[in-house]
Order: structure tokens, then sequence, then C-alpha cells
């Protein structure tokens, strides 16, 4: 298994360096990890989940401002989620 999870970890680091050469270099500097949200919503959510889906179809590092967007809309679609259960 060590080998799965050093594969892993090298996939993401090539989609971080490939996500950040799509980015200016100030954007680089403040791109912010998801990768624990990723898991929360992974253990969290149903898979049924729009919000899990949208979520862990995000890249693992995003620039920070995006991320403060994304967190704004994920939130509104988590409350939507929670009240339709009830």
């Amino acid at each position: 298994m060590p080998a799965r999870s050093t594969l892993a970890s090298v996939k993401s680091e090539a989609r971080l360096r490939r996500r950040r050469g799509m980015l200016t270099s100030d954007q680089a500097q403040d791109a912010v990890s998801i990768v624990e949200l990723k898991n929360l919503a992974r253990s969290m959510l149903p898979s049924s989940s729009a919000l899990r889906g949208l979520i862990l179809s995000e890249p693992d590092h995003l620039p920070e401002a995006e991320v403060a967007i994304k967190v704004k809309v994920y939130s509104k679609l988590l409350y939507r989620e929670l009240k339709s259960k009830s």
C-alpha cells in the first residue's frame, strides 16, 4: 500500500503544479489546500449528495479568493440539503 499513497501524492503534486501553471505568481502563492474538506465530504456526506460531488470535483488546491467564494456556496448547499432531509 505505501506505493499507492506515494503514487497518489505524486499525482496530487502534478495536479498542483499544472494548476499553479495556470495561475499568476501571486495566485500560486495564495493557493489553499482543500484536501481536508474533501476528506470531510467523503466521510460525512452521502454518496448521493450534490454537495459531496461538487467538492470532490474540485482540484486539491485553489486560490485563496476562490476558496472563500466557494465556501459560501458550499454552506448554502449544505443548509439546503439538511433542510430537505427534515
